[in-house]
């Protein structure tokens, strides 16, 4: 294993692989915003990442990213993972790898989708705190359509309006309203969780010496 390096992965010689799949959502993605814009975006969220593993190294744990633009991180923990994985970690790619690659998969059938550019967009606009709720309505979207419902649209949000639904979904004979609810993350529970597992797993550690890492 190389040294001092919490993230080394094992050298995948004569394996360089690359996800089309996952860059095909990634790109799409970052069309939303200005290319500039993008660029000035993910060079933060690599000297975050970069930054947090020197700590890392000198035994101060911190968050990886800037919560403040959850969304250029999940950008480039896809695109490194779909090319070079040079910056991935394993926390941050479970947490959007596997719902990017869905759409990447099925893009195609997500923009028949009415409504969804402009989803997309806010979550990488004015959303970009909390882009898990955008990405979680368009996989239901997703999965309406992949089932047969013919008409799928996402419901604008327009301000004084009132509370609205996510989407209206229907095919002949039914028409439905949908909304989405999703668990929270919740980063201190998982870190309550993490703490115990590793505790059991080493009981002969002082309590209070496990800190646990997340993305």
């Amino acid at each position: 294993m190389k040294a001092n390096n919490p993230d080394w992965t094992a050298p995948r010689t004569n394996q360089d692989w690359r996800d089309d799949e996952l860059m095909l959502a990634v790109a799409w993605l970052k069309s939303f915003v200005p290319r500039q814009e993008m660029e000035q975006r993910l060079d933060v969220a690599k000297t975050n990442l970069l930054a947090a593993q020197d700590r890392m190294r000198a035994g101060t744990m911190g968050p990886s990213y800037d919560s403040a633009d959850t969304a250029a991180w999940y950008i480039l923990q896809a695109e490194t993972f779909a090319t070079d994985r040079a910056l991935w970690t394993p926390e941050g790619t479970m947490r959007v790898v596997p719902f990017l690659t869905r759409i990447g998969k099925e893009l195609k059938l997500l923009l028949s989708v009415k409504g969804v550019e402009e989803r997309a967009a806010r979550m990488m606009l004015q959303e970009r705190r909390q882009p898990d709720s955008s990405i979680f309505e368009m996989l239901v979207a997703l999965a309406y359509r992949r089932r047969g419902w013919r008409r799928v649209e996402f419901v604008p949000e327009t301000p004084g309006r009132g509370r609205t639904p996510d989407m209206h979904v229907s095919r002949t004979g039914s028409r439905w309203a949908a909304e989405c609810k999703r668990p929270a993350f919740n980063l201190r529970r998982e870190r309550e969780v993490a703490g115990h597992a590793a505790r059991a797993t080493y009981p002969s550690t002082k309590p209070g010496a496990w800190r646990i890492r997340h993305c």
